[in-house]
């Protein structure tokens, strides 16, 4: 968590005060989540920045990607700063989705 902020993203404290805002808030997080995967992609959607159509996180970027567990479907979320190491979140979450699609 430190090495997170020490991210120039979190070094402001309107934008620090915003994402903690976001994050306490299940609904703000659901209705994101469900905005930024769309029903109809299997793949990992990509936002970086101002992509991203949720306003209090145009600081930072998002991937995010659907899956099925049990019957029943979710979403799998990476949030970080614009600069995060993409390949590294691309690989796990697909060993998460992998993992979980084996023990369903």
């Amino acid at each position: 968590m430190s090495k997170v902020l020490n991210e120039p993203e979190f070094s402001e404290p309107d934008l620090l005060k915003s994402l903690i805002r976001f994050l306490e808030s299940p609904r703000s997080i659901r209705e994101a989540l469900h905005q930024l995967s769309p029903l109809d992609q299997e793949e990992i959607a990509v936002w970086i920045g101002a992509e991203n159509p949720i306003g209090e996180l145009h600081a930072f970027s998002i991937l995010s990607s659907r899956f099925a567990f049990g019957g029943r479907r979710g979403i799998l979320a990476v949030l970080g700063p614009r600069r995060m190491p993409y390949q590294r979140a691309f690989s796990g979450i697909d060993v998460l989705r992998r993992s979980l699609q084996h023990i369903s």
